[in-house]
């Protein structure tokens, strides 16, 4: 790529409605109740998994990687659109940042899907991250202009606007980081109809 300003986009819950996946893969698969798939937050989404199974999140993660919910039934944000927009226009660097570390083959499962999006021929970076690895240095460490991100995460989000300059920081607006306000725009990313 080249050295253009970049503009970074997260990929679970922000291109894709992952909580929501999981939640219906974990009712699914331990009947048990999950009362709005759509808002049902990554920091709370582990408390009904708990009491069915003695699995860690990290064990659940990587079950649910397996599932037709993970590699079919993920459906996309309307941020995928705004995604195809950027790439499209090619002003910016596009670059996908992840904490999908806990995948086993991360990078194969993330083009698969952005593949299935229709974006597999498009021009972009993917970089995926540890779970304990920080965004904030991911982004320091580019030594380039970025001009906007847009993530879910507010634990990211918050270390972000702290250490880094980035231009826009964008919210995928969930049930988790509703909080996040002063200095921040949030987007709906839609809702799924799982």
């Amino acid at each position: 790529m080249s050295q253009k300003s970049v503009v970074i986009f997260d990929v679970d819950d922000t291109l894709c409605f992952f909580t929501a996946g999981f939640n219906r893969w974990m009712a699914e698969t331990f009947k048990c109740p999950v009362s709005d798939p759509a808002t049902q937050g990554e920091y709370v989404l582990m408390a009904p998994f708990k009491r069915h199974t003695d699995w860690d999140a990290t064990t659940a993660l990587k079950e649910f990687e397996k599932t037709e919910w993970f590699r079919e039934k993920m459906q996309a944000t309307e941020h995928v659109d705004f995604l195809k927009r950027f790439i499209a226009w090619g002003k910016y660097d596009v670059i996908i940042l992840t904490a999908r570390g806990w995948m086993a083959d991360p990078y194969s499962d993330t083009r698969t899907w952005l593949s299935n999006q229709g974006i597999s021929g498009m021009d972009y970076e993917l970089h995926v991250l540890g779970l304990h690895e920080s965004k904030a240095d991911y982004i320091n460490g580019l030594d380039r202009d970025v001009r906007m991100i847009l993530d879910d995460n507010p634990h990211h989000l918050h270390e972000i606007s702290l250490k880094c300059k980035v231009d826009e920081i964008l919210v995928s607006t969930q049930a988790w980081n509703e909080h996040l306000q002063h200095g921040y725009t949030h987007l709906s990313p839609g809702r799924p109809t799982l």
